[in-house]
Parts: structure tokens; C-alpha cells; sequence
């Protein structure tokens, strides 16, 4: 257990770690790419975009693509605007067959990637920030010894609310 305990007070890190500047000095030739999976996400995509364009204009990451499951709203023509890469994942990869979710998203992207590094991230998170990208990121800038980052947080909606889903609500699903 200690052992345990010792490991994982080394291997997590908080965002606040890794601010943009240090990422940006950090990166050096590394590459980066994100993918955000996205289906009917158009109230949301637009800031989550914009994000990381900003972060693309900063020099910390080189590439944002919206892998779209074909979504019916403007998810796609809004990710477009806001200057995102966009593909539609049933086009990618398509002589594997049909589409099997967001997962199956996410390994298609990859043909289509160049990033050295790739950051998958939510297009539907309310009141997103870079902190988000940037914070997956720098582990992996810091420590060439880490080869995988996976994120936890409480969802931040528009209200500023910072919620959890219920225990109870979870355990049914």
C-alpha cells in the first residue's frame, strides 16, 4: 500500500502544474495534436475549439481536429468557423466498417493525426479552458518516462456550477 501511495503522489500532477508558458518552453520539436470526438455538440464546440486554438496560436500545441459522428445540428460548421480541422469519422478508416462509437472515433483519428503527442478531449464540456489540454500535456513534456496522461475533474458547466454525477444515479447506468 505504501508502495502504492509513493507511486501515485510522484504520478499526479494538477494543471495549475503546468500553466501555458512552461508548456510552450517545454515543447521544444515535440508535436501535439488534439481530437476532440464530437455528436450534437454545437452549444458547446465552439468555445471548446477556440480554446485550443488559442493554445495552437501560443505555440503549445500544433494541430485541433473535430472527429464528428455525423451529428445533425451544426456541430461540424460551427468546429469549421472557429478555425478546427474537421473529419467525419465514418470517413476514416471507412474498409473497417461502420462506426462502433466514441472509442472506435478516437482510433480513426489517429490515421489522420501527426502529433508526436495526441490529447483526446470532450466537446460537449460547458465553460471548458485551456488549462485542460495544457495540464494532460506537461506531464508528459516533463517526464519522458511517462507515456500515458489520463485527466479527472469535476465537470464545470456554463453556471459555474462544479458537479459529479450522482453515486446512486451512476451505479444503475
Amino acid at each position: 500500500m505504501a508502495r502504492a501511495q509513493s507511486w501515485a503522489a510522484t504520478r499526479t500532477h494538477a494543471a495549475s502544474e503546468y500553466p501555458l508558458e512552461s508548456v510552450v518552453a517545454m515543447k521544444s520539436a515535440t508535436s501535439v495534436s488534439v481530437v476532440i470526438p464530437a455528436k450534437s455538440v454545437a452549444a458547446t464546440i465552439e468555445n471548446v475549439v477556440a480554446e485550443c486554438v488559442a493554445l495552437r496560436e501560443a505555440g503549445a500545441i500544433d494541430e485541433v481536429i473535430v472527429i464528428d459522428a455525423d451529428s445533425p445540428d451544426e456541430t461540424a460548421e460551427i468546429a469549421e468557423r472557429a478555425r478546427a480541422t474537421v473529419f467525419q469519422e465514418d470517413a476514416l478508416l471507412a474498409q473497417y466498417g461502420e462506426v462502433l462509437g466514441k472509442g472506435d472515433a478516437l482510433w480513426r483519428s489517429l490515421s489522420i493525426t501527426t502529433g508526436d503527442i495526441v490529447v483526446f478531449i470532450d466537446g460537449d464540456t460547458e465553460a471548458f479552458g485551456g488549462h485542460f489540454v495544457t495540464g494532460l500535456i506537461g506531464p508528459l513534456l516533463a517526464d519522458p518516462q511517462i507515456q500515458l496522461v489520463k485527466g479527472a475533474f469535476r465537470r464545470p458547466f456554463s453556471d459555474g456550477d462544479m458537479r459529479v454525477p450522482d453515486a446512486a444515479a451512476a451505479s444503475t447506468s
